[in-house]
């Protein structure tokens, strides 16, 4: 009889042993992808209640959380932080459109920009650049936080552009890059949302805050957009006006409880003369379809053409509309944060009167319960409607971008002022360059003079800084450099 080693034995054990975890190491690396992936849950499974539901807020950790969840579990939303806020949370901003998309992010980002300045475009590159490019759409949520409505339904957004495969959605994604900020304002959010869980079913439920709700600014957060004085601000600005250039902002509001359910542009007079007609036009007609997208969805009390309008600069929605973009305010009528309202029909006030039928309120809302879940389904259906609509024109919408910056351009050459000169000689010289920085802040140019020249008969110094007019965001330096007065109705006094 042979005696096989013992040491034979043991190899063979060894090999075995090799084997096995061999093919458990291939078993796990050939698993389907997806079996270790996160799984795409809706906002109401993961806060465990749906957004704008009666008395539940989502707080800003909770609102990031889920849209960190979104980033894992879907190839069409990516979550980018853009800054810090003022008390240092994290200001954060979604990347949604379709995966292919993302393979090539910086090529559309450079499109848009090229597009936003086509000085340097022959015919021919811009019209290449259109057919290739993408709409660059930018949604800005809750930048007054009181107005908390947009920062739950942004969730609500994401979720559906992620999570539904229809035909239309995928249309979206394809033709459009969303920029969804869930809110501009996040520690506001959070400082509204610990106070209304801590009032909740006291005396004061659903009341304001007993302090300002941004640490500096409170509600002119909003009157900051030339100035850039703030954190928030500042890392938006260069969102729009450096990085990205979208072609439409939408800014999304509410506003008192006794009018009308929402207002949507047209703007009321008066307008700004320093605003394109054609831009205010395509802006009016994408509004529209949205106001027709509510009506077909049961959401009456719809205001156009009244309350607000388009003469001032200073506002998320009113700055972009001076750098060649669409920019849109909606306003809902508000509850008591996220307590429902009850309000008689008789309570109800639109343009100075009752709740009368009139050409810029066609529908109006009949009274009852008004809830933060109302609020949450008008917002959603307007901003799908944007997107839905820029999606089947993509190529018009991105050719009037482009046309926008070509008209302010040729305004600037042909009609005065032709340049704002800033020169060093003066006493308050800090102040003007703090003024040269917001300028170039806000992406427009400003040039300075490599030697002494003269210009309407007076002599500038070498240093001299120059603001041409005929650049992209003509409209923009020209409003906030100007003097003008604001047009009262005859009779009224200033």
């Amino acid at each position: 009889m042979k005696i096989v080693p013992q040491q034979k034995s043991g190899q063979n054990y060894y090999f075995k042993v090799t084997i096995s975890i061999l093919w458990l190491f291939l078993f796990i690396v050939l698993l389907p992808l997806n079996s270790f992936s996160v799984e795409i849950v809706s906002p109401e499974k993961f806060l465990g209640f749906r957004p704008g539901q009666d008395f539940k807020l989502a707080n800003w950790k909770q609102i990031t959380d889920y849209f960190q969840l979104l980033s894992q579990a879907s190839n069409r939303l990516k979550l980018v932080e853009l800054g810090q806020t003022t008390l240092d949370r994290p200001l954060v901003m979604a990347i949604i459109t379709a995966e292919e998309n993302f393979t090539n992010l910086e090529k559309y980002k450079k499109i848009h920009q090229q597009l936003h300045d086509p000085r340097q475009l022959k015919p021919e590159e811009k019209a290449l650049l259109i057919k290739e490019g993408e709409a660059i759409v930018y949604i800005s949520c809750s930048i007054h936080s009181t107005e908390i409505a947009a920062s739950q339904m942004s969730m609500e957004l994401a979720y559906k552009l992620v999570s539904d495969n229809s035909e239309e959605t995928k249309k979206i994604l394809s033709q459009v890059i969303l920029l969804l900020v869930p809110s501009a304002n996040p520690d506001g959010i959070d400082l509204v949302s610990d106070w209304y869980y801590k009032t909740l079913g006291t005396p004061y439920e659903g009341s304001s805050l007993p302090w300002l709700y941004h640490y500096y600014t409170g509600h002119d957060n909003n009157r900051d957009w030339f100035m850039l004085t703030q954190k928030e601000t500042q890392l938006m600005a260069r969102v729009l006006y450096q990085e990205w250039f979208p072609l439409l902002v939408y800014d999304v509001h509410q506003m008192g409880s006794n009018g009308p359910r929402i207002f949507l542009p047209p703007y009321q007079d008066p307008v700004n003369p320093n605003l394109d007609p054609l831009l205010l036009r395509e802006l009016y007609q994408l509004t529209g379809e949205a106001v027709i997208n509510l009506s077909r969805a049961g959401k009456t009390g719809v205001a156009t053409n009244s309350i607000f309008d388009t003469w001032y600069n200073t506002a998320n929605r009113a700055a972009p509309l001076r750098h060649n973009a669409l920019g849109i305010l909606s306003e809902a009528a508000s509850v008591n944060l996220a307590s429902p309202i009850f309000i008689r029909p008789g309570d109800i006030r639109v343009s100075g009167s009752g709740n009368n039928i009139l050409s810029t309120y066609l529908e109006p809302w009949p009274g009852g319960w008004w809830r933060l879940r109302d609020i949450v389904e008008y917002e959603e259906i307007v901003a799908l409607s944007f997107l839905r609509t820029i999606a089947e024109k993509k190529e018009k919408f991105m050719e009037n971008f482009c046309l926008f910056a070509e008209r302010q351009i040729e305004k600037g050459l042909n009609e005065p002022p032709y340049a704002y000169l800033i020169p060093e000689a003066q006493k308050d010289w800090p102040t003007a360059l703090k003024l040269v920085e917001v300028i170039q802040k806000n992406g427009a140019e400003v040039y300075r003079a490599t030697k002494a020249f003269e210009a309407d008969g007076i002599n500038y110094p070498t240093g001299t800084y120059v603001v041409p007019m005929s650049q992209p965001y003509r409209a923009f330096v020209k409003d906030l450099l100007e003097s003008k007065a604001y047009p009262l109705p005859p009779g009224q006094d200033p």
